[in-house]
């Protein structure tokens, strides 16, 4: 129930009720509509951030679940924040400044992390059952060649996340960008495993595809 002004107007705020008075009847019905408008303005505005909240988090999730690449980089993040929680538990620095490794906020926070990290593998996992591969290190050998945002590039150099390959200026209008075709003064590029979309050997290369042979 919402207070009329007039009702508003006829309480001082702070003004103790006047127990006793003539007014003290009037005060106490002012001061429960007021405490009862106050306690529906938070609960409205409690529910509305719970269900955008809960809009928003199932958005997030049907963009990850559709896009497993971005949910590689998102459990990379949280595997970094959950190092971090740990180093702050064994009274280290991390991010910069310590925290109090006593801090119960920090074995939540373990708990939360270690929790939304299994939800994520999982997802990942059944990507794969349905045919995604998750690249690594292990798939690649200098020489190969990397499909990087709709261009094969040669791989330069493998890395523990990513592969170098010439760089992307080279595969302007492209479908393929060997070592040979670096106009850019050497100029490398790195393609993090989780944007990668292809491997071939250097040998598969040199094949023709069924466009070119006919």
């Amino acid at each position: 129930m919402e207070v009329e002004p007039r009702d508003i107007r006829a309480v001082s705020f702070g003004q103790p009720i006047l127990v006793g008075h003539h007014s003290e009847g009037r005060a106490r019905r002012d001061h429960a509509r007021m405490d009862t408008a106050m306690r529906k303005s938070i609960g409205e505005r409690d529910r509305a951030e719970h269900w955008t909240g809960r809009a928003q988090a199932a958005a997030n999730y049907e963009r990850y679940k559709k896009d497993p690449g971005r949910t590689l980089r998102r459990i990379d993040k949280l595997r970094a924040d959950l190092r971090a929680v740990e180093k702050w538990q064994r009274g280290a620095s991390a991010k910069g400044y310590f925290r109090d490794p006593d801090d119960p906020e920090l074995t939540i926070r373990h708990e939360e992390l270690t929790e939304e990290i299994e939800h994520w593998q999982q997802v990942i996992k059944d990507a794969e059952a349905e045919g995604f591969k998750v690249w690594s290190k292990a798939d690649f050998t200098r020489g190969d060649s990397v499909l990087y945002r709709g261009t094969w590039y040669e791989v330069l150099r493998v890395n523990p996340k990513s592969v170098t390959i010439p760089h992307m200026h080279n595969g302007v209008g492209q479908r393929v960008v060997r070592a040979a075709d670096n106009r850019h003064d050497g100029w490398t590029w790195t393609a993090p495993y989780d944007d990668v979309s292809g491997r071939k050997s250097a040998d598969e290369m040199q094949q023709p595809t069924q466009s070119e042979a006919a």
